[in-house]
């Protein structure tokens, strides 16, 4: 059994007066008695955090419904570079995914203009 370096270290601060070499003081080291501190996983504060974490699950699976498209011409430019179709593609799903761009539309699509003109398209 090979020791890892907190045995070593151990080794070395604890047996440096004992031994001059430190690969016999790191096997005293790993032989020593070792202290178990159990640090309870189902203790109240963790339940606790679980729950108030539960709360927040909805956030991540919240869908907009929005549809976003690139501009044209960048997808004639998707014709030749395939990284950038793939980059726009994963930032339209998670525009879609974003509820603050959801809610910024809503906004405008409710403010009153001076002409009959439409902000938000629906």
């Amino acid at each position: 059994m090979y020791p890892n370096w907190l045995h070593v270290e151990y080794a070395i601060t604890r047996f440096k007066s004992f031994c001059t070499n430190p690969t016999v003081a790191a096997k005293k080291a790993v032989d020593a008695p070792k202290i178990n501190i159990d640090i309870p996983t189902e203790g109240f504060y963790v339940k606790e955090k679980e729950e108030f974490v539960k709360k927040f699950k909805s956030v991540f699976k919240y869908q907009s419904g929005l549809a976003f498209d690139s501009p044209l011409y960048e997808t004639s430019l998707f014709k030749e570079n395939i990284d950038l179709k793939e980059k726009r593609n994963t930032w339209h799903k998670n525009l879609a995914k974003d509820m603050y761009i959801s809610e910024a539309l809503n906004v405008l699509s409710q403010l009153k203009l001076a002409s009959n003109q439409e902000i938000v398209k629906k």
